[in-house]
């Protein structure tokens, strides 16, 4: 999604009640606010990344899933690994990720 359209989704949604937007495919689980909406992103079925990975976009074995649940409090997600093992399957090096911006 391009910066254009993600303004044009932040005024469609501004003033009404959003419990959250759950997402995947990034391969890496974290929880953003976006404009006050939850942001749930889950790591995937194939592979996750390696956070903590400095020198280049390290992707490694690794599948889980998110739980949400509604609360009267609100939404609350809990992150499931399914495949704990963080085998590397890909090492992209900081030169080749820079060379794409």
């Amino acid at each position: 999604i391009d910066m254009a359209a993600t303004e044009r989704l932040a005024q469609m949604l501004k003033g009404q009640t959003v419990a959250g937007i759950l997402s995947g495919h990034i391969h890496i689980n974290q929880v953003n606010h976006w404009h006050g909406i939850p942001i749930v992103i889950s790591n995937g079925q194939d592979s996750t990344v390696d956070l903590l990975e400095t020198n280049g976009l390290r992707i490694v074995e690794g599948t889980g899933m998110g739980i949400c649940e509604w609360r009267p409090s609100g939404l609350s997600v809990s992150f499931v690994p399914l495949s704990p093992a963080a085998r590397e399957l890909r090492m992209i090096d900081r030169k080749r990720l820079l060379s794409f911006t």
